[in-house]
């Protein structure tokens, strides 16, 4: 039994590929394994941009039988943007960013020590609570490749603000048009948008109470979402990301509209 964390595995057998089993969602976390026999098996990770594999053999040597060899290379990851655990006492509204921005919990959200997907999370009220991330030059992307990530529990459907219903994850915009990036649910739709022109929306029901694992990224060109590791949908995007923010989380940034009544875990940018 051989266990590996990464963020993308490759399975090959010889010259015969066995396909990604998942995708690579950063830039520059890649990894492979390259083995003579056995299947990967997902399992679960506490940040779905690093994956947990299991390899059975008939016994856990490594080289494998068969001649086969396991090879796991990776690359260091690029700094973080935003990393938010969700830690910390119950009710307090001190985000930390370990990623060092300044975080503004605002209108009731708050930390909730006892209901995270892993330890604590952060709690949103449904009627206008979010966070808020200072306007800073790390916002400005550009035209560079770059991912989100996190855990999010949606625990009933807002009923107030402009759309009622609709969930803005996180992103730059307001609720009512003016879109920089942002990544929402709304209408059954679930949508990445990069300067309001470039959206990507596919199909998608949550269930009220269970947590999911939500992926956003852009790379080489395309832009990506996964909910718990499925490809839900992908398109071509390579305008310039030039505006600074604010980021908002849990409701768009000026609290009118897209409000969370749930958590969030684990979220990272980078």
């Amino acid at each position: 039994l051989v266990w590996f964390l990464t963020s993308s595995v490759t399975l090959i057998d010889g010259a015969t590929s066995h396909g990604t089993v998942v995708p690579s969602i950063t830039p520059l976390d890649r990894a492979s394994v390259t083995a003579g026999t056995g299947m990967p098996e997902y399992v679960e990770s506490e940040l779905l941009s690093d994956w947990r594999f299991r390899f059975d053999w008939p016994d856990s040597a490594v080289p494998a039988p068969g001649g086969g060899y396991v090879r796991l290379e990776t690359e260091p990851n690029p700094p973080d943007l935003l990393l938010l655990h969700g830690e910390g006492p119950n009710g307090s509204t001190n985000v930390v960013d370990a990623a060092g921005n300044t975080v503004e919990a605002l209108a009731g959200a708050e930390l909730d020590a006892a209901t995270g997907r892993f330890g604590g999370s952060i709690a949103f009220n449904g009627t206008g609570s979010r966070l808020s991330t200072p306007v800073s030059p790390r916002w400005q992307i550009g035209p560079e490749d770059f991912s989100i990530d996190f855990w999010c529990r949606i625990d009933a459907y807002s009923t107030t603000g402009i759309q009622p219903g609709g969930i803005l994850f996180i992103g730059d915009l307001e609720w009512s048009g003016a879109f920089n990036w942002g990544a929402w649910w709304y209408g059954d739709q679930l949508t990445f948008s990069i300067l309001g022109s470039s959206n990507v929306s596919a199909p998608w029901t949550p269930v009220l109470g269970e947590w999911n694992h939500f992926t956003f990224a852009r790379r080489g060109g395309w832009t990506m979402m996964w909910v718990n590791g499925v490809l839900l949908g992908s398109g071509q995007q390579t305008s310039a990301l030039t505006t600074n923010g604010p980021v908002t989380l849990g409701a768009d940034k000026h609290g009118t509209g897209g409000f969370l009544n749930g958590r969030l875990d684990e979220i990272r940018v980078l």
